[in-house]
């Protein structure tokens, strides 16, 4: 009876995921679950139009101590000088995809005759269908770097033809493999591939490839980017990436007589600077991105390095800080908050999105992360892997995140590494700006469905801004019916210690000084007890550091509020 229980639990929850999916979604789910990747042999010769050019592309650096290592996700390999191990063991699939993307032939550090060698090796010993060399998203990267580096001035004057007829086949396979099962920003991927190895090579297959990627890239361009600039997957980092995705399209076009057409460059500039603005305004006073949803520092090119490429193609300059204060309030990405000089709030209340591919979401309604003069004071959990496990499980869960949760459930229902069933949906959510040293954002969502059908998180946050000084006060209330355990999270950077006052008081220092003050209210209708544990703090891929987590918790019957206020020590 328990594995028949569990059967029946995991059928409901694969349904409850399901039925988000679009319809072609789940046709190429299933063939691709039903069949092997199609295999394909060219017909036509690998032939490259002669009047073709490409501006270099943002570099990468993954060279460490020689041109034999590579380095990613903060882990390095060392491989012997004559032979390359394409599946070295011990290594997470995400680490093995970004060693066959190729990132090495934007290396500046990395010689010409290094860069040719990886490419004869990786032709020699990864053949057709081969794992994971040949996935589709693995594929895609490849063929734009693949087009960039043989279009660069440290390729061969004269490519072999052993490069031209393996780029070839590789867009046939991925043409014939491509990603409708997942969409969003693999199916992007994709698109682009075609469209770099369209403009790079000639004949039906070229001509083929081109028609279908600038239609598809105009229908992408329409889908994937929200009315505030930011993309639909609602994850600072994709957006990044995104945008150099983007850049990389209009250098393509640019460079090539407007190939791509003046239709599909406008769509593209358009785009650009809505994205660029957008990311301008939630950038961190250090330079960094927010962590919200599946987002991490140091894997995606940073605002200022975004705005230098695009200046290549389009008179746009990164707007300057005028000082003082300055609202962030991005609606359709729910991201809300300020900024005042070097201090800035950000709170994530966007929906799950999109609606059928959720993959990168975390549960992190009414999550916030707090700089205060430049150095972060409450942060994200970030990322740590995708590799599904016990860190993959975590950074997505609503106790990685600086918000409540309801008797230890989650506020959507996560599974797996990328999956989501049923999902907390947004009530709604504005800021405003009260007076010259006050800001108030307030917000809510229904989630928790594994609790009720009826729960609901309502935050209401006060920022003061005095001359010198700034405060927080967070005030929630969860609604509902019932007696219900609430706990809220509060996960501070590791370079911040609490030492307790007494009366819930709490002193935040960093290096022996106080620099703010946590006061947990209290009232005598209701027991709040504090628990101060430590976590995971991953900012980048591969790496984490122990933090403090505080948890204050109360049982009690519906509705139940909680407050506290954080101020900065003068």
């Amino acid at each position: 009876m328990p594995r028949l229980a569990e059967l029946l639990q995991h059928i409901g929850r694969l349904f409850r995921t399901l039925r988000h999916l679009k319809p072609v979604q789940i046709v190429f789910y299933m063939l691709r679950r039903q069949l092997p990747p199609r295999t394909v042999k060219p017909s036509a010769e690998a032939r490259v139009r002669e009047e073709r050019y490409l501006q270099p592309l943002l570099p990468v650096s993954t060279f460490q101590q020689s041109e034999h290592t590579f380095t990613c996700l903060n882990q390095t390999v060392e491989f012997d000088n004559e032979y390359i191990n394409w599946n070295p063991s011990g290594k997470s699939r995400l680490w093995l995809y970004h060693l066959h993307y190729f990132d090495q032939l934007r290396d500046i550090y990395r010689s010409d005759d290094n860069k040719r060698f990886l490419v004869d090796d990786w032709i020699k010993r990864n053949p057709q269908g081969s794992q994971p060399a040949w996935e589709p998203y693995t594929v895609s990267l490849r063929i734009v770097n693949w087009v960039a580096f043989m279009l660069s001035d440290a390729s061969p004057r004269r490519l072999p033809i052993h490069w031209l007829d393996s780029l070839y086949e590789q867009t046939l396979w991925l043409e014939k493999n491509d990603e409708r099962h997942i969409l969003a920003n693999h199916y992007f991927e994709n698109i682009k591939a075609w469209l770099f190895a369209g403009v790079f090579f000639q004949g039906k297959d070229a001509e083929r490839w081109l028609t279908r990627g600038k239609r598809l890239l105009l229908e992408q361009l329409s889908e994937q980017f929200l009315d505030d600039g930011g993309h639909y997957e609602r994850s600072p980092h994709y957006h990044a990436l995104m945008l150099e995705n983007m850049l990389d399209l209009f250098n393509l076009s640019r460079s090539n007589s407007g190939v791509l057409g003046n239709e599909t460059e406008a769509a593209l500039e358009e785009v650009i600077v809505r994205g660029l603005a957008f990311l301008h305004r939630i950038t961190l006073p250090d330079g960094t991105i927010p962590l919200f949803n599946d987002s991490v520092q140091g894997a995606s090119p940073s605002i200022d390095e975004l705005y230098v490429y695009a200046g290549k193609f389009i008179d746009i300059t990164p707007p300057e800080y005028s000082g003082g204060v300055e609202l962030v309030n991005e609606p359709s990405s729910g991201i809300y908050g300020y900024r005042h000089d070097d201090d800035m709030l950000l709170i994530d209340c966007g929906d799950i999105g999109p609606d059928y591919q959720p993959g990168h979401t975390h549960c992190d309604f009414l999550s916030f992360e707090l700089i205060w003069d430049d150095e972060p004071v409450i942060v994200d959990s970030g990322v740590y892997e995708y590799q599904a496990g016990e860190m993959r499980d975590y950074v997505r869960s609503t106790a990685a995140h600086n918000t409540i949760s309801v008797d230890g459930k989650e506020q959507s229902e996560i599974w797996g590494e990328f999956r989501v069933a049923r999902r907390a949906n947004k009530l709604q959510a504005e800021i405003v700006r009260r007076s010259d040293n006050q800001i108030v954002f307030s917000g809510g969502y229904q989630g928790f469905p594994q609790v009720s059908d009826k729960i609901a998180h309502k935050r209401k946050i006060v920022c003061h801004l005095n001359h010198g000084g700034a405060a927080i006060e967070v005030h929630d209330k969860v609604l509902g019916k019932g007696v219900h355990r609430i706990d809220s999270y509060l996960h501070f950077h590791p370079d911040i210690t609490l030492e307790d006052n007494g009366g819930g008081c709490w002193n935040l220092l960093r290096e022996q000084v106080t620099i703010a003050r946590l006061v947990i209210e209290t009232d005598g209708d209701k027991t709040i007890s504090t628990i101060l544990g430590q976590d995971w703090y991953c900012p980048e891929f591969g790496i984490k550091q122990k933090n403090q987590v505080m948890i204050m918790t109360t049982e009690a019957a519906l509705p139940v509020s909680l407050s506290y206020s954080i101020e900065k020590a003068n």
